[in-house]
């Protein structure tokens, strides 16, 4: 999960700008980069399946919260005039994001790689 959130955060740090980038399918990507960044002694003894479940459901929780906050930001400056303090939005912006990651949880354990998503 922290690998996902890395590279998410990159991802939508560098490109966030384009539009085109909640289309992309990153799942091979993320899964090439587990396999050439993490020692091979750490991966080699967990099953093929199991291995692709986790990292799909990494994939997808970040993928997701990396898509959604730039969105959040958006909303909140367009909510809240240049005159409202920063300080305030980003209250707001924390609440809002942990609110999401309350209702996500809700809705099962995103972080089990045997559900159904």
């Amino acid at each position: 999960n922290e690998y996902a959130d890395s590279v998410f955060s990159s991802i939508f740090q560098g490109l966030g700008e384009h539009t085109w980038l909640t289309k992309v399918d990153f799942l091979l990507v993320l899964d090439a980069g587990i396999k050439e960044a993490f020692p091979a002694h750490l991966i080699s003894d967990v099953p093929q399946l199991q291995f692709e479940r986790t990292v799909l459901a990494a994939h997808d929780r970040a993928f997701d919260e990396h898509r959604y906050l730039p969105i959040l930001w958006d909303i909140l400056e367009a909510l809240f005039p240049a005159a409202a303090s920063l300080k305030a939005k980003k209250r707001i912006y924390t609440a809002a994001e942990a609110g999401r990651v309350q209702a996500v949880e809700a809705c099962g354990n995103v972080t089990d790689p045997n559900q159904v998503k």
